[in-house]
């Protein structure tokens, strides 16, 4: 609502509408959307999962998707191998986590997102160890850090720890927090994994 609040305020030519409570119970409502975005609880209770066809259509159709926070998580399957391709990237349990620590973004690659973005740093819960696409093709990364040991503290599970995330840590392999995609069909995709503290909009 916040961002929703933000965009109409902002002069430049969007028409941003809310949908509260999951998917819309008229999917009609979606139709001419350029973008979709998702801010909404994920995994397997993730608004999309019994959606996903319906979505294909819309995504060939060139319409854009952004994923928010939670709303990165998809199951692995028929929903993660759709994220794949939408977006470019997901939080996959078992191989991406979930800590709350302090990112610090210093350096931005050159893209239309990062326009006048300058050196930040935030304290939220930055998912990180996302499963990318292959060799991050057709992926741009936006927001990138090495997150530092004790983001691994917490005991192994679905998302607090896994070894996979633990050897990527230990040899020192940047995290991407956000990341851009063009699809083939000509979409856009967007994912970023900050966004639970609610102050941080502010």
């Amino acid at each position: 609502m916040l961002m929703a609040k933000a965009l109409n305020a902002s002069g430049l030519p969007v028409e941003a509408v809310v949908i509260s409570n999951g998917f819309p119970k008229d999917p009609s409502v979606l139709d001419g959307a350029a973008t979709i975005v998702v801010y909404a609880d994920g995994g397997g209770r993730h608004p999309l999962n019994a959606h996903i066809d319906d979505f294909r259509k819309r995504m060939s159709a060139g319409v854009g998707l952004v994923c928010i926070h939670y709303g990165v998580e998809v199951p692995k399957g028929k929903s993660g191998d759709a994220f794949l391709d939408w977006t470019g990237g997901y939080f996959e349990t078992h191989w991406s986590v979930n800590p709350h620590w302090t990112a610090r973004y210093k350096a931005f690659p050159k893209h239309p997102i990062t326009r006048g973005v300058k050196p930040f740093s935030v304290h939220d819960e930055w998912y990180y160890h996302m499963r990318f696409v292959t060799k991050l093709k057709g992926v741009t990364p936006i927001l990138t850090d090495l997150p530092p040991d004790s983001t691994l503290k917490r005991p192994d599970g679905p998302h607090s720890g896994n070894k996979f995330a633990r050897a990527a840590i230990a040899k020192k392999q940047p995290q991407h927090m956000a990341w851009a995609r063009v699809r083939r069909d000509g979409g856009r995709g967007f994912g970023f994994t900050g966004g639970h503290d609610h102050w941080n909009w502010g």
